[in-house]
């Protein structure tokens, strides 16, 4: 497992990165601002369930979404797992 952290929409490339991470790792923990949240200019990209959605389809994953207890910080944590699990 590895965890990133507010890092994902901050990349100009993030299918590189990713390509690279689910090569390595089995599941990856990532934290994002809430997709109701606007997208602020330091960031390269913003990223809506549908996206990460794709994301887990394109490196044969599943994403959980059912953390609840970060959302009043105004985060998601979207877990990605191998599908078997």
């Amino acid at each position: 497992l590895v965890g990133f952290f507010q890092y994902l929409d901050h990349l100009r490339y993030p299918d590189k990165f990713l390509e690279e991470i689910f090569n390595q790792y089995n599941a990856a923990a990532v934290i994002l601002d809430g997709v109701d949240e606007p997208v602020y200019i330091q960031h390269s990209t913003g990223w809506t369930l549908a996206s990460l959605q794709f994301v887990a389809n394109r490196y044969n994953k599943v994403v959980h979404t059912d953390f609840d207890l970060i959302i009043p910080s105004g985060n998601r944590l979207y877990l990605f797992t191998d599908k078997a699990i």
